[in-house]
C-alpha cells in the first residue's frame, strides 16, 4: 500500500512534466494483447506505445521519488470506444494491470 501511495505523486509529476500523455493498462486479454485507457490525444492504429512500471524499493514516505522502468513496447491494434484501445506486444509477457503507457 505504501508503494502505491509513493507512486501517486510520481505519476502526477510524470503527467505534469511529460509532453506525452500517459495512460494505463486496464486488462490483459492474452499474453501479448492488452486493453488500455489513454486519455488526452487520440491514438491511431499502428501508433507505438511504451509500457512503464514504477520501481520503488523504499517503504518509507520520506524516500526519494520512484523511478520508471520500461517493461515493454507495443502497437495500437484496435480502437475500442471512448479512450480505450487494444495494444499488441511482439513477445508474450505478463504486464501488470495499472502499468503506465505512453505514446512514442
Amino acid at each position: 500500500m505504501k508503494n502505491i501511495l509513493l507512486a501517486i505523486p510520481f505519476f502526477l509529476t510524470l503527467l505534469a512534466c511529460s509532453n506525452n500523455p500517459v495512460g494505463h493498462i486496464v486488462s490483459e486479454t492474452s499474453t501479448n494483447t492488452f486493453n488500455i485507457k489513454f486519455p488526452g490525444e487520440e491514438l491511431r492504429v499502428g501508433d507505438k506505445v511504451r509500457i512503464l512500471d514504477i520501481v520503488s524499493n523504499y517503504s518509507d514516505e520520506s524516500a526519494p521519488p520512484a523511478k520508471t522502468k520500461t517493461i515493454g513496447e507495443g502497437r495500437v491494434s484496435t480502437i475500442l470506444k471512448g479512450h480505450y484501445y487494444e495494444i499488441t506486444t511482439k513477445s508474450a509477457q505478463h504486464i501488470p494491470t495499472g502499468s503506465f503507457v505512453e505514446k512514442l
